[in-house]
């Protein structure tokens, strides 16, 4: 391949002598020289046709060695240089990627944005539609307004779910209880398959309990009963909903929810608790008699 670079004259097979040239080095892990190849050609014969192939491959070349400020130039000559090439699709997901793999989200989300755009139909659109809902969820980590957009353009997406669920979170961890709730509700609902949902709607059983809002507690910890019967919290549900029950005064209604505990999950952390609740009730209700009893059944 050198030896037909070296042909004297402006032969149309010398950029193509060149180009493998580099190949050949590539494959041999010299990789300066490959570089040193290919740069050759986009400098001396860069309207051969081989010339986008060749800025193609630098910077995969630097893609791969994680010089990610090095390959971003060369996958932007490709698009803006030789638009014709039949590798600028190629070079717009090559971009995509690089700016991902730099943490640069936002011009990740521009690139593959672009891609969809431009090639709709294209057998990589779907995988790109993926690459590009994950550049949002990063960036969304730290950019809100990103995130609303990333929940509204990908709402099956499992990390949609996620999203709003750290919403929430923050939104809680800032005590914007109503804010929380809201958002806390819009996961069950929206994404009621998730593990989110399940997890979401936990939260909302807690944070009314912190209210002392007991009418609210037991509606949402019988929601989740309705809603989450397979759970492996719903002895939590239960717990909360009896505690509920039993702020507000309807001790009877929290004795048969704590013996559900009692007689359906007797491996749950939540037994001794609920035994000295009933026992509780029972005081309440001026049934002493009774107290103590439902340790034994």
């Amino acid at each position: 391949f050198e030896t037909v670079a070296k042909v004297p004259g402006d032969h149309f097979l010398k950029p193509k002598g060149i180009f493998y040239a580099g190949k050949s080095y590539y494959n041999l892990e010299y990789y300066r020289q490959s570089i040193d190849s290919w740069e050759k050609i986009l400098e001396n014969y860069p309207r051969s046709d081989i010339a986008a192939d060749a800025a193609y491959e630098i910077g995969m070349t630097y893609f791969q060695a994680v010089k990610y400020d090095l390959a971003a130039p060369y996958f932007k000559m490709v698009i803006d240089e030789y638009p014709n090439s039949t590798l600028v699709p190629r070079a717009m997901i090559a971009l995509g990627n690089n700016y991902y793999n730099g943490g640069d989200y936002r011009k990740a989300i521009d690139a593959f944005s672009k891609f969809i755009s431009v090639y709709p139909n294209d057998s990589l659109a779907e995988e790109v539609e993926q690459s590009l809902s994950s550049a949002y969820y990063m960036a969304g980590q730290e950019n809100p307004k990103l995130l609303k957009d990333f929940i509204e353009r990908f709402p099956s997406d499992p990390k949609a779910a996620l999203s709003q669920f750290n919403f929430a979170v923050r939104f809680y961890e800032e005590g914007n209880n109503e804010k929380a709730l809201e958002t806390c509700r819009k996961v069950v609902i929206d994404f009621p398959a998730t593990e989110y949902a399940g997890d979401a709607q936990v939260n909302i059983i807690k944070i009314y309990d912190e209210m002392k809002n007991y009418e609210n507690l037991v509606r949402e910890a019988n929601l989740f009963l309705d809603y989450f019967p397979e759970s492996e919290r719903v002895p939590l549900a239960l717990f909360y909903s009896g505690s509920g029950y039993f702020y507000l005064g309807n001790y009877g209604k929290a004795i048969e929810v704590f013996k559900i505990i009692l007689n359906d999950y007797p491996n749950s952390e939540y037994i001794s608790a609920a035994t000295h609740n009933i026992n509780q009730c029972y005081k309440r209700l001026g049934s002493m008699e009774r107290i103590g009893e439902a340790q034994t059944e």
